[in-house]
């Protein structure tokens, strides 16, 4: 026979299942023996509670005659047994017992909207803390895990993207890794793509969510922060409905941010946010504030003149620091003279280019129309330096008839180029150093770093 379900009816069935916990009687240094039926009687305590929090949800959505509860729901069918799971999410209450009690809550990323969940008579101070001697980069450009992060579960299109892309973070950390040399660099990304770069000369490497309170880094030149850890917009909805007992939308929706910037001007930056205000505190609980923790290891608040730190975000953030650029990847992404440079020599002929860096150009057409695209060899001489960093340059020519003068450049401290240039080209006929650090040297512009 069908009964209405009343609020009365659902008290009392709160209160007969609140009777039926009983006190397990755990105790430190309890006998092995008795300790199993202990243990038995606090998991059926377990399942009591969860039968409370079903019935204490289910009033709040009957009372509050809405439709749509975030704190209980009924999923989609199992697929073996056809019947539906109720799933009840809260948050978890302070005890009782400490209730009343003062409580200094230290967090160095605080949500207020969060905290107020289970401290309700939270009391906020703030401290801003100036950090003038760390430089801050922030390079934009679509730096979502799917992007920089290979999957099985990609078409082979976008696995070759993420691939390329994730190659091109990895030249992007070598060429840092060499102007910054000696001093010591700390990569912070996914767990996916942390080997990815493991093994570059001078460069540690960890993995966002295991580096928060790390202490081990305080002393690092540079610190790039690779990607950020952006939950599924459905996690993000869930969580906001235990949290909030509301249902927000599950998707992510593309928004301008201001960023401040050292000169006290704003520069916008395009990010991916919740819809919903509730939800949104969450997301940037979870990434926001995560990649804060990785960029917290290089204390940056301690730094003073002789011991800077620069930091390099490449991610599409707007994390509340103070900022001192502001750029697109496509200004910094590592170039072609950089990837050939990175490979221990570049030149100036597309058929050496792809002998020399077969990794690079697959052939030497192909290594033409990347100098063409590239417009190498451009009017823009660079005499001292190219992106930060030193350079030396030669004139060389091979052995044969017909064979004209070409031009080498190479990273100061590298290996002897001109062997590096015969032991894949052979004997050269001649091979003429600059006099001075790439004097004449003429190559396309580029950002400085």
């Amino acid at each position: 026979m069908a009964q209405r379900l009343d609020s009365e009816s659902r008290r009392l069935a709160t209160r007969i299942e609140a009777k039926r916990l009983r006190d397990p009687g755990l105790y430190p240094g309890m006998p092995k023996v008795a300790r199993g039926p202990a243990i038995e009687i606090a998991k059926i305590n377990a399942r009591i509670r969860r039968a409370i929090r079903f019935w204490r949800a289910l009033a709040v959505l009957l009372d509050d005659e809405t439709e749509i509860s975030g704190r209980i729901r009924i999923a989609a069918p199992d697929r073996k047994t056809g019947l539906h799971e109720i799933v009840v999410a809260g948050v978890k209450r302070v005890h009782p017992n400490f209730r009343g009690l003062p409580v200094l809550h230290l967090d160095a990323t605080l949500r207020q909207e969060l905290a107020r969940t289970v401290l309700p008579d939270l009391t906020v101070t703030e401290i801003d803390v100036a950090a003038p001697h760390m430089h801050v980069r922030l390079v934009s450009g679509r730096f979502g895990k799917s992007m920089i992060c290979p999957g099985p579960s990609q078409s082979p299109e976008e696995r070759g993207r993420s691939e390329r892309r994730l190659a091109e973070c990895v030249d992007y950390v070598r060429w840092q890794a060499r102007r910054f040399a000696p001093g010591r660099v700390l990569v912070v990304t996914h767990m996916d793509i942390e080997e990815a770069f493991a093994g570059i000369p001078g460069v540690a490497v960890a993995h966002f969510n295991a580096i928060a309170g790390l202490d081990q880094y305080r002393d690092v030149r540079l610190l790039v922060v690779v990607g950020r850890p952006l939950p599924p917009a459905q996690a993000v909805r869930d969580l906001s409905a235990g949290y909030f007992g509301s249902w927000p939308a599950d998707r992510y929706v593309r928004a301008k941010k201001g960023v401040r910037m050292r000169d006290g001007s704003v520069r916008a930056v395009s990010t991916l946010v919740s819809e919903d205000p509730q939800a949104e505190a969450l997301r940037a609980a979870i990434c926001d504030d995560e990649a804060i923790q990785a960029i917290g290891r290089g204390r940056g608040v301690n730094r003073t003149a002789d011991t800077p730190l620069d930091l390099h975000v490449l991610a599409d953030l707007a994390l509340p620091l103070v900022h001192d650029e502001v750029v697109a990847w496509e200004t910094v992404a590592p170039d072609l003279f950089q990837q050939m440079l990175l490979g221990g020599v570049a030149v100036d002929s597309p058929a050496d280019a792809a002998l020399l860096h077969p990794v690079v150009f697959s052939s030497a057409h192909q290594a033409k129309l990347a100098f063409d695209r590239a417009g190498f060899k451009a009017q823009n001489p660079m005499r001292d330096s190219y992106r930060g960093m030193s350079l030396k340059s030669a004139a060389y020519r091979r052995v044969g008839r017909g064979r004209g003068w070409q031009r080498a450049w190479w990273l100061e401290g590298d290996p002897d180029p001109q062997q590096r240039l015969q032991a894949t080209l052979g004997p050269l006929a001649e091979w003429r150093s600059d006099s001075q650090d790439s004097s004449g040297l003429r190559v396309p512009a580029g950002n400085c770093g």
